[in-house]
């Protein structure tokens, strides 16, 4: 084995718990000696480019429209009399509400030619119910046109209201020289930070768009100073003051206080709304509303055809309080075969129906009435070897009660899956977790947590070609040990998972049992219990390990909010430290994915994704535009931060011993309990260290120059 430095605090009592032989005098001064030459520091990494932290240049094509409000009169059915003070809402709670003459100005990019739902809010009045009972109102939007809103009085209730909204309309859409433009940039990336919150005096809440502009015009407020409080989650709060001022630009920097840098959102209306407006170049072809989506949960993907297949679960829609229920879709191009540059955004082609809206894919699956979950997505090779696309689903309730599972195929010509049918007994609905493809020594692989299988229909589907990563003899329940007693795990068919809780009670010890679902530990001594079903699995080429990505369960300061970074030797693990790389303030960010196919420069720049959304919180308001979408982070794995404690095995060989990190050893032969910790790279505050005294019971750490014995 090559000669292998780790590297640990001087005392070696944080990370290297098994190191506890007393060392003579004599050894106690060679350390001393070779210490006290040492100086604590770190290997840097040259900085990456990153295109997205350049300024957007003024787009001509955009400067030089001259744009017009959609004209909305609220009116009392009875009278035809204007409606003050009615509010507006559309399914991305962008509010709107009527001024004295009950009018409206209404512009949003994306939204000018299209049928838009609104819900309606008045004390003293209300709409009509459609045939199913909602009570709303739909408006067919174009630019200079108009429509009215009737509603039915309900009381004397009413509402105090100026006449801003039809001075907006006498003044027309404000163009890019007519507004102030603000941009929030991070402090040391200097990239654009999206929503950012910035409150004026009077309470008024605005965002930052994708590329962190906002565009600021008020009739009643330009030439006048301001003061704006800003924030955003995992950034520090600050204030800026300025004078607002038709066609300049203030650039207000934020400092990060979280590992991850948030890039961009990518489902949902206005992503680069504000940009749009100052007449700015943006990254994406549809940069202000795609396939008519509104929100978006729960995002997969997988290579299929040589694209990015994307699926999300429950999809909101322009047109009307309900969307899709049945699973929506989109291909993507690969960032290396002419897709953009994930730094700068996702350039996807949905799946439409008839209306321009992303079409349910999912639509046929029994029961009808309960909503459709699909996920789990792999592209893998029937028994003809044509490459098929299969994705796993759950039949649930509107409450989130469970009613079916099933796995379904993508028909390629109707564009939707199809119901396999399976019998509910079938060994493949019992897969535990999402799938990992990963070519193994011995032939292509899924991994589903402690299970695998070979990455083909035909196997996928046979029960008896399952295997568990188990420490029972095959076929039983009876413990495989070796001659110290430990348990020997290895894959095995036709043989259940030694569980954590079987493992105890048959007397193994916690540091001999596998750690995937055990209890992570935070580097900054915060503890997390995480589920295999949490934790997100990507190979990095980078790191030449499985990069971990995890959904943190009760987490702080935010419920369901908090996003952990971990690596792992084998898909299997041991996941034993993490750290935390983003944090929300009371929101929420669930069903965390890496989006393995998006990672750059071999694997040193990963990204993740997570649905924004005020549900699971402590009475969060929801967010305008970004609520219920997906909002992509990205890691850059040299960050020193993000260095972890690697493991390190105990190879014997006779009456030696040898240490070693899994770099140094075949993929398939590392025992998964780690003899101890250490870091394996240059990280500041920590030293160089190797191994000497080859048959001590237990080898000391010193300072690698001094090593007798390398692996």
């Amino acid at each position: 084995m090559k000669k292998q430095t780790l590297y640990s605090l001087i005392s070696f009592n944080l990370l290297i718990t098994s190191c506890s032989v007393e060392p003579s005098k004599e050894e106690r001064a060679e350390d001393k000696e070779a210490l006290d030459g040492m100086t604590l520091g770190s290997e840097a990494e040259a900085p990456l480019v990153d295109e997205g932290a350049k300024t957007p240049l003024p787009d001509l094509t955009l400067t030089s429209v001259v744009h017009s409000y959609y004209t909305i009169t609220v009116r009392d059915r009875a009278t035809n009399l204007p409606i003050p003070g009615v509010k507006l809402k559309t399914t991305n709670r962008i509010e709107f509400t009527s001024d004295v003459n009950g009018k409206i100005a209404f512009y949003e990019p994306g939204l000018m030619a299209t049928r838009v739902w609104f819900s309606v809010s008045h004390p003293g009045y209300a709409a009509q119910p459609d045939g199913i009972g909602i009570a709303g109102a739909t408006l067919s939007i174009s630019e200079g046109g108009s429509g009215d809103v009737l509603l039915d009085k309900t009381s004397n209730a009413t509402v105090a209201a100026d006449n801003y909204q039809t001075r907006l309309l006498a003044a027309g859409v404000p163009g890019p020289n007519e507004s102030h433009a603000i941009r929030v940039i991070d402090k040391v990336s200097r990239r654009g930070v999206p929503l950012v919150f910035l409150v004026d005096e009077k309470g008024v809440t605005r965002l930052t768009d994708s590329q962190g502009y906002l565009a600021y015009h008020h009739l009643d407020e330009m030439n006048k100073s301001h003061t704006f409080t800003i924030t955003s989650h995992g950034y520090s709060s600050s204030s800026k003051t300025l004078t607002a001022t038709q066609g300049a630009t203030t650039e207000i920097e934020l400092e990060r206080r979280m590992i991850a840098e948030r890039l961009y959102r990518t489902t949902g209306q206005g992503i680069y709304r504000e940009s749009y407006l100052l007449g700015l170049t943006m990254p994406t072809k549809n940069p202000n509303v795609n396939g008519l989506v509104m929100g978006q949960d729960t995002v997969d993907s997988t290579l299929y055809k040589g694209k990015i297949f994307w699926t999300w679960q429950d999809t909101d829609r322009v047109g009307y309080v309900f969307g899709s229920f049945a699973n929506t879709a989109a291909t993507s191009a690969l960032p290396a075969n002419g897709g953009l540059n994930p730094d700068l955004g996702v350039d996807r082609d949905y799946y439409v129906g008839n209306d321009g809206f992303a079409k349910p894919i999912a639509p046929d699956f029994a029961p009808t009435s309960a909503l459709t979950w699909l996920g789990d997505l792999v592209a893998i090779p029937d028994a003809s070897g044509e490459e098929r696309l299969y994705g796993r689903f759950a039949k649930v309730k509107g409450d989130g009660s469970f009613v079916r599972g099933g796995w379904a195929l993508f028909d390629d010509a109707a564009t939707k899956f199809r119901d396999l049918n399976l019998a509910e007994n079938d060994p493949v609905l019992n897969l535990p977790a999402a799938p990992l493809r990963f070519n193994t020594p011995t032939g292509d692989k899924l991994y589903f947590g402690l299970r695998r299988v070979a990455a083909t229909a035909e196997s996928l589907f046979d029960g008896t070609q399952h295997e568990s990563f188990t420490a029972y003899k095959a076929g039983t329940k009876n413990l495989e040990t070796d001659a110290d007693g430990r348990p020997v795990f290895s894959w095995k068919k036709g043989t259940e998972v030694a569980s954590e809780a079987d493992l105890t009670a048959l007397g193994v010890s916690s540091d001999y049992q596998l750690n995937d679902g055990h209890k992570f530990k935070g580097l900054n001594g915060e503890g997390l219990g995480i589920s295999g079903s949490q934790l997100n699995k990507v190979w990095n080429p980078y790191r030449q390990k499985f990069v971990g990505t995890i959904q943190q369960a009760l987490g702080s300061p935010s419920t369901f909010g908090e996003m952990w970074f971990a690596e792992g030797d084998t898909p299997m693990g041991p996941w034993n430290y993490a750290v935390k790389v983003v944090s929300h303030d009371n929101y929420t960010s669930y069903n965390v994915k890496q989006d393995g196919l998006l990672m750059q420069n071999n694997g040193r720049k990963i990204y993740i994704e997570g649905t924004y959304t005020a549900s699971f919180t402590q009475n969060a308001t929801p967010t305008v535009r970004y609520n219920y979408n997906q909002v992509i982070y990205r890691l850059d794995l040299a960050d020193q931060k993000l260095r972890l404690p690697v493991a390190v095995y105990e190879m014997e060989s006779g009456a030696k011993r040898d240490y070693a990190v899994k770099g140094d050893i075949h993929l398939g032969t590392a025992p998964l309990a780690a003899r101890f910790f250490a870091m394996d790279r240059p990280t500041t505050g920590m030293i160089g260290l190797g191994w000497v005294g080859a048959l001590l019971p237990v080898p000391r750490l010193v300072n690698s120059s001094l090593c007798q014995k390398g692996i």
